[in-house]
């Protein structure tokens, strides 16, 4: 079974796409960001102690601004969702392929645990635009943490595929014709 990453940056429509890939193709997706949610919850004693909040928000204010403190809560929060997406694929071994969601697929090291990688992109202005009507931040803070991933283009020289996601429907054309070289047809 192949492991395929599926990333791009905050706004872009990973989620969409792999909904795609969920519901109209049969594939599996672990979401590494809801599974990192289960073990922010977790860590909220260890978060506390190192952060003095576990307050998202409050924590996202602290950690968006300050890659050293960023990258303590990420050295918190990857090895419980490595761990989970390992028991995950174990229960899908009868599948060709499985997807793992991963916004900061790349940042986080999880590259080094698939087999083929999956860039989303859609225009900056778009994504930004998403962020804010979906989060319900400003525009200031979706920055913030635009500041924190990969560039798209950095992210696309180490991608398999790509996908380009703007406003409408999810491309179906290029999902099927990747969806296709995975399984092998």
């Amino acid at each position: 079974m192949l492991r395929v990453g599926i990333t791009g940056s905050i706004g872009s429509g990973k989620s969409t796409i792999c909904s795609a890939f969920s519901l109209l193709l049969g594939v599996p997706v672990f979401s590494a960001d809801d599974e990192a949610k289960i073990v922010f919850v977790n860590s909220t004693v260890e978060i506390k102690k190192e952060f003095g909040t576990y307050d998202p928000k409050e924590l996202s204010s602290i950690v968006f601004r300050d890659k050293v403190k960023l990258e303590k809560l990420n050295s918190i929060i990857h090895p419980g969702v490595r761990a989970r997406f390992e028991e995950w694929v174990k229960e899908y071994a009868d599948h060709k392929y499985v997807l793992m969601e991963a916004a900061i697929l790349f940042e986080s090291g999880a590259d080094k645990f698939v087999d083929k990688i999956i860039t989303v992109t859609a225009p900056v202005e778009t994504r930004i635009a998403r962020v804010m009507k979906r989060n319900s931040i400003s525009r200031e803070a979706v920055l913030d943490r635009m500041r924190n991933q990969m560039s798209d283009e950095d992210k696309i020289k180490r991608s398999d595929y790509i996908i380009i996601n703007n406003d409408g429907p999810p491309p179906m054309r290029k999902i099927r014709k990747i969806h296709n070289e995975l399984i092998g047809i």
